[in-house]
């Protein structure tokens, strides 16, 4: 039986959470090895979630965000993840004991964070350059997908990642600029 060689993938900007759980559904469904590049352009103004891999336990995404660009304080309930920096600087923040997130660390270049399932945080791009991570998540999507990704606020409601709640702006691409340049 000849195996097929998997093709190299670059990923596709996610335009909302359906579609970003859909693209990360559909790499599950492939049963072999999944290669992958990282390069995406980089916004001017707001951000990009570049699914690249994923079986029914491990996810990977390229993020990018402008130069400035933050989300909001939120907790994934099912899912253990981490970022690694590639470019720019990240101000990580999680819950502060008075009202509002407080700072944890401002990650540079190639350094990573670790955040377990429950755990509420959010980060911003520190301005200057665009920001760009490799986000890698563990989670059980083989039963149900969307419950799977649940992401809650700091109140404990349901928080779109591409909501207004969550800092989302419209993207802009005002120059040529990939990563990697």
């Amino acid at each position: 039986m000849q195996q097929v060689k998997p093709q190299m993938r670059v990923g596709k900007a996610a335009t909302s959470t359906d579609d970003w759980i859909g693209q990360l559904v559909n790499f599950a469904k492939d049963a072999g090895p999944s290669l992958f590049a990282l390069k995406a352009p980089l916004p001017t103004q707001g951000r990009t979630d570049f699914p690249l891999a994923a079986t029914d336990n491990l996810n990977i995404v390229l993020k990018t965000y402008a130069s400035g660009g933050e989300n909001g304080l939120h907790a994934h309930i099912n899912e253990d993840h981490a970022f690694i920096v590639l470019q720019g600087r990240a101000k990580f923040y999680g819950k502060g004991k008075d009202k509002g997130p407080q700072h944890i660390a401002t990650l540079e270049k190639f350094q990573g964070i670790m955040v377990p399932k429950g755990a509420l945080y959010s980060f911003e791009a520190v301005a200057g350059e665009p920001l760009v991570m490799l986000r890698v998540g563990t989670v059980d999507i083989s039963e149900d997908p969307v419950a799977a990704f649940a992401r809650v606020g700091e109140d404990g409601r349901d928080m779109d990642s591409y909501s207004a709640e969550n800092k989302q702006e419209p993207l802009r691409y005002d120059r040529e600029l990939w990563f990697p340049a």
